[in-house]
């Protein structure tokens, strides 16, 4: 064989194995820029996947971290600009290397937040912090450690989006921010105005589902009609939602970002033979400018 064949056959392996390392080299490089990897930990695979919870291509990297225990890093990046959108670094939550005493006070840890959000992005200007707290998590066995929670949520005129926010978690001990997680996508609303009132609203998310049933055939059917009757109102809210990609798919919710009305009921007086349902509860996603039930969740 001529070096000039042997050349032109050995090239697409070539071009191949430069390729594939481009390819990693590329999204560890974008991660590199926002997070810092321990020396010890490993890489397992970079891949390029479709995500459905933020509806975009993603390169998705997974560190594992041997010593002292099994621990695993997570990082995803938008695969068309490189923007990091869900970091979670477990060897920084709970292992030996980390103490479990309070080092950071609330304000620290703000600052700690938005010093790594700026890093990532800007943070948008219809955001409002609606969650900052320590929490006392439990790890590793028995022991403990404590954690910041933050949270920015998107607001439209004063109402939260659900879902929408930037998250920060900030370790109290260390200082470190051990996850973060990005969910916005700044959709426009689909309606805007109010013209169902909250009771309403509870209403005609119950007057809908008791609808459903009487096309029921189980012999069950009364009794659970009675118990949708008798279930109590516990929570409403008046928020912009933007349903799960699967449910618009499946056909069970509207695309776009509705102004609804979240009624939430919970199964309080039941009658014989619904007794497993104490406690539990449903919701309704009723559209505030037209009244039209647009979603609901089964018994949870």
């Amino acid at each position: 064989m001529g070096i000039g064949l042997m050349i032109f056959c050995l090239l697409p392996v070539v071009v191949g194995m430069i390729g594939s390392s481009w390819f990693n080299e590329g999204p560890i490089a974008a991660a590199n820029k926002y997070v810092s990897v321990p020396k010890d930990a490993g890489l397992e695979s970079v891949t390029k996947i479709y995500d459905k919870q933020y509806e975009r291509e993603v390169n998705l990297l997974h560190y594992k971290v041997s010593k002292p225990h099994d621990h695993r890093i997570l990082i995803k990046l938008d695969a068309s600009t490189g923007e990091l959108l869900f970091y979670s670094d477990t060897s920084k939550r709970c292992t030996e290397r980390v103490s479990t005493d309070v080092r950071i006070s609330l304000n620290g840890a703000e600052k700690i937040a938005l010093d790594f959000i700026a890093k990532v992005t800007n943070l948008p200007g219809n955001s409002k912090l609606t969650n900052g707290e320590l929490l006392h998590v439990q790890g590793c066995g028995d022991k403990m450690y404590y954690e910041y929670w933050f949270e920015w949520n998107r607001v439209i005129n004063s109402i939260g989006v659900v879902g929408e926010n930037i998250r920060v978690i900030v370790h109290a001990s260390s200082g470190e921010v051990v996850a973060y997680n990005k969910q916005w996508f700044e959709e426009p609303p689909s309606n805007t105005e109010v013209r169902i009132s909250e009771k309403e609203a509870a209403e005609l998310g119950r007057k809908r589902l008791l609808e459903e049933l009487r096309s029921w055939t189980s012999p069950l059917a009364d009794q659970v009609m009675e118990a949708i009757l008798r279930a109590k109102i516990s929570e409403t809210k008046l928020a912009y939602v933007r349903f799960s990609l699967s449910s618009v798919e499946d056909g069970l919710a509207p695309k776009g970002l509705w102004l609804c009305w979240i009624v939430k009921y919970t199964y309080t007086e039941l009658p014989e033979g619904l007794e497993i349902l104490k406690g539990k509860w449903f919701t309704t996603y009723v559209q505030a400018t037209t009244g039209e039930v647009i979603f609901r969740d089964a018994a949870k």
